[in-house]
């Protein structure tokens, strides 16, 4: 993004932080981490799948057991329209959790980080 009043671009890290709808609680919904990702009508990458969700924000209605392994951790969630199912927890982001970053590229032409948050 270019600010013309100050001549300086910025960037932030995940891009999608920047983008969160401001009316959603991000405690209660994620972002689908990528193109094409499958949504399962059950825990199961074998179950039909309901939806390809392309960096669709959804909202949670069951978290994942931390106890399972990673491959098996599903999160239920709800689309917009009230579709509900099931992803892979690893290929949704959540935007209150995890490393966010803010950089600043400044009239020399040097990247400065700015904002840098660790979980919410």
């Amino acid at each position: 993004m270019y600010d013309s009043r100050t001549r300086m671009r910025t960037g932030t890290d995940p891009y999608w932080w920047a983008n969160f709808p401001g009316d959603l609680d991000p405690i209660e919904h994620r972002v689908a981490r990528g193109d094409d990702v499958p949504m399962y009508s059950q825990p199961a990458a074998s179950a039909p799948i309901v939806e390809r969700l392309s960096y669709d924000v959804v909202k949670v209605l069951a978290d994942p057991d931390p106890s399972l392994p990673e491959d098996a951790r599903w999160a239920q969630v709800e689309l917009p329209d009230g579709r509900a199912g099931f992803v892979n927890d690893r290929l949704l982001y959540n935007p209150a959790g995890g490393f966010r970053m803010q950089f600043v590229r400044d009239g020399r032409g040097e990247w400065r980080l700015t904002v840098f948050i660790a979980g919410d």
